[in-house]
């Protein structure tokens, strides 16, 4: 799904894309590499702060499901879309506990 997404347009990937397009608001959902650096989410600046976060697997991972290399952070810039992968996510934490994907504990995925 996020391979499709990013074709259509509906993901940023990277720090500097997803800064920027958290600067001007666009960022509904943030995904982070569980193997990202300390500061990974620092460097996205004060506006990554808002937005909801998951933490997904590896970079290798993350990059696969978007057709790239590895990949540390996307932002998901399509309401809906932030939407179906915060509830997929809630879903998969429930049924599966927390094997791949997770809620930021310190963050409130709506």
């Amino acid at each position: 799904m996020l391979g499709i997404a990013r074709r259509a347009g509906l993901i940023v990937l990277g720090t500097r894309a997803v800064r920027s397009a958290l600067q001007k608001g666009k960022v509904h959902l943030l995904i982070l590499a569980k193997d990202a650096s300390e500061n990974a989410l620092a460097r996205l600046g004060s506006e990554g702060r808002n937005v909801p976060l998951i933490r997904l697997s590896t970079r290798e991972v993350l990059g696969k499901a978007v057709g790239r290399g590895e990949v540390v952070v996307a932002g998901i810039i399509d309401g809906d879309l932030a939407t179906k992968l915060s509830l997929d996510n809630e879903a998969q934490i429930k049924h599966h506990g927390n094997s791949g994907a997770e809620r930021d504990s310190k963050r409130q995925v709506t």
